[in-house]
């Protein structure tokens, strides 16, 4: 038996599930408020100051910008322009920010624990039988798995940057 060879081992795959799914959870976060003056809210606005956001009231247009201000139960965006729009806040609005670099950062870490596990898996099912060698099984080169690694960050960032992460405040 060779001492250094890989032993396929499932705790290892199901591990990288799990981690996968708590990754991917955190790619969209909800703060639910009774209205714009609950602690939560502020705290949602506070961090979403300087980003554009989207806010869908019920019956409305869906209007982009990026926080001006707050007063009561009325949101006002700043649009690219310049302008300002008041939107009402009524029960069923929504207030939404989209991140793409954050997107891309935990892309890039579900891809590499893809990646980790295709390239592990790739390099067992590679191997081959061979009588001639140490432990009786001849693997393929060791870069299999770096590989594997590089092209799983890879791809999972470009699908992070064109998903993005999303934060929504949902006013009931």
């Amino acid at each position: 038996m060779d001492i250094g060879a890989p032993v396929a081992d499932h705790s290892s795959v199901r591990s990288a599930v799990v981690a996968l799914a708590f990754v991917t959870g955190g790619c969209v976060t909800v703060t639910r408020a009774q209205n714009l003056e609950t602690d939560a809210a502020r705290a949602w606005v506070s961090e979403a100051a300087d980003q554009r956001i989207t806010v869908d009231a019920p019956g409305d247009v869906p209007m982009t910008g990026r926080i001006a201000a707050i007063s009561g139960q009325t949101v006002t965006l700043r649009g690219d322009d310049g302008g300002a729009f008041a939107i009402p806040v009524k029960a069923g609005t929504t207030l939404r920010e989209r991140n793409r670099v954050r997107g891309a950062l935990l892309g890039g870490i579900v891809g590499t624990a893809i990646g980790l596990v295709i390239g592990a898996l790739v390099y067992e099912t590679l191997s081959s039988p061979n009588p001639d060698s140490a432990g009786g099984r001849e693997h393929p080169p060791a870069v299999v798995i770096p590989l594997g690694l590089l092209a799983g960050a890879a791809i999972g960032m470009i699908i992070g940057v064109a998903v993005g992460t999303e934060r929504s405040l949902e006013v009931r």
